[in-house]
Parts: structure tokens; sequence; C-alpha cells
């Protein structure tokens, strides 16, 4: 029992080194230098955890990765633009976002990073507008679950986190 125990432990912890070795160069530099405490992986270990997107507006790919604490399996999410690291979740004890950091615990596989020009594809409410109308300055991060959808994206100022269903 003891030596399936210690197999299920190494085999779990290679799933995720691997899965921070899918990540490109410029992914792992960023999810290494928004963990200031060493404790986070990747949501997954096979990849999709991270995508390309202009979040910030200047033209410039950022690297978007959805990490969840190693200690605790809370969620949340690293945006690394040329200028500034976001931060945002319950897996950051210390987090300067405008929605609370609980609110990230619904972070799910289903996800997809929307360019700013298809803002009217991030679709939050049953009457099929978008409330983002246009606020977005770059991509919008859009999750998908079950009875609803989430969208997160930066206005200029702050983190903006909208919730439909």
């Amino acid at each position: 029992m003891k030596t399936l125990f210690v197999t299920i432990s190494i085999l779990m912890f290679a799933g995720v080194i691997v899965g921070q070795e899918l990540l490109p160069k410029t992914a792992l530099n960023c999810l290494k230098q928004a963990d200031e405490g060493g404790h986070l992986v990747t949501f997954t270990a096979d990849g999709s955890s991270h995508e390309l997107g202009d979040f910030d507006g200047d033209g410039k790919d950022d690297d978007i990765i959805l990490v969840k604490s190693a200690e605790s399996s809370r969620t949340g999410l690293i945006v690394c633009t040329a200028s500034r690291i976001f931060r945002a979740g319950g897996a950051f004890p210390k987090t300067s976002t405008t929605f609370h950091q609980d609110d990230l615990d619904f972070l799910s596989e289903d996800w997809e990073v929307v360019p700013k020009k298809d803002w009217k594809r991030v679709v939050l409410d049953r009457r099929g507008k978008s409330p983002i109308r246009g606020q977005n300055k770059g991509a919008i991060i859009a999750f998908y679950f079950e009875g609803g959808a989430a969208a997160i994206f930066w206005d200029g100022v702050s983190l903006r986190l909208l919730f439909g269903g």
C-alpha cells in the first residue's frame, strides 16, 4: 500500500512538471515571476492552462495562464504583459483586483481568449447582448461553465469581472 501511495504521489508531481514544461519559455518565466511564494502550479498538466492574447491593448501578445495553489487548490489567473503582471483569484493571498479573490473559484478548462475586436461574441446574458459594451482595452478572457459564463478584461484602470447565465 505504501508503494502505491508513493507511486501515485510521484505521478501527480510529474504531471505538474510536465504541465509546466509544456508552457512556452515566456509563459514559464511569467509563472516564475508571478509566483511569489513558490506554490503555484498550472491549472492542468496538458498545456491547456496557457493562451496568448493582447490583454492590455498594446498590440503585443501577452501570456495568460490559469493556475492553482499546490497547497490549497484555490484557483487564479496570471497575465504577463510587457509592462506589468496581473494576478487575480484565490490562489493569491495578496491581490489588488476590483473583485473579490474568491470569485475566481469558477475557473474551468473550458475557456478562450477573445480578441478585442470580437467583444460582441462574449454574450453573458439571455437576451444575446454583451454587457462589456466595448469597455475592454484588449482581449477578453471568457470562461464557460454549466449554466453560464464569465468574462475578465482590463478596462485601462482595473481588472473587470462580469458574470452571466
